[in-house]
């Protein structure tokens, strides 16, 4: 990771990473993490064999939960987009009905993957540095609206640190979580946007309902 002597997040000295690397693949690995065995081998190993745009496999918190060996865009953007852009009216009707939210969903984490460089280097595929919470998931989303051809291993390769939260529990109501809020919903419509208009119902109930939830602090700010 970059030096980032000004506090400039996670994003940010991401993206200096990226413009630095002149490797053939990218790893992310968080500084109190630990991979297991394997974590560079194998996944080279597959991605040379398969030519694929990138690939993800399982980590300590949360192991995979179906096959992604995956070939053509459309695939690709079934399986990912709706783990990790928002939530859909159908979301909500399942939550409402006792079903859970997240048993079909991937953790949106990337050092849960490995990417081919020229893969990202041909989309100028970057963080948004704007985001300084929950800021893998775009770049996830880019990726997969990219992709056309994706791999995974079932093998464990990332062993998660659990972290304190501090700054996701302490936002909520702060001028910082509005602002996340905003730039979040403008992230899902670039993406939309990248995507030809076609993902808007995967993340529409996120948009509403993060739109209700502003007018209802700025109502009781008054």
């Amino acid at each position: 990771m970059s030096e980032d002597p000004d506090g400039r997040g996670v994003s940010w000295a991401r993206n200096r990473g990226l413009d630095r690397a002149r490797g053939e693949y990218i790893f992310f690995v968080d500084a109190d993490d630990t991979v297991r065995e394997g974590f560079l081998a194998r996944p080279l190993a597959l991605m040379d064999a398969s030519r694929a745009d990138y690939c993800i496999f399982g980590s300590s918190d949360a192991p995979l939960k179906r096959d992604y060996n995956l070939d053509g865009n459309a695939a690709i953007r079934a399986a990912f987009l709706p783990a990790y852009i928002g939530y859909s009216w159908r979301d909500v009707a399942r939550r409402l009905c006792g079903g859970s939210l997240w048993k079909n969903r991937e953790p949106g984490s990337v050092w849960r993957h490995a990417f081919r460089r020229d893969f990202l280097e041909r989309w100028q595929i970057r963080f948004n540095e704007r985001l300084f919470i929950y800021e893998d998931a775009p770049f996830l989303c880019e990726c997969a609206i990219r992709a056309e051809k994706v791999r995974c291993l079932p093998e464990v390769l990332y062993n998660y640190t659990p972290g304190a939260a501090g700054l996701i529990r302490s936002l909520p109501g702060t001028a910082k979580h509005w602002a996340y809020k905003r730039e979040i919903r403008r992230e899902r419509e670039r993406l939309n946007a990248l995507a030809g208009g076609t993902i808007r119902r995967y993340y529409a109930a996120s948009q509403f309902l993060g739109r209700l939830e502003f007018l209802r602090h700025l109502g009781a700010a008054r």
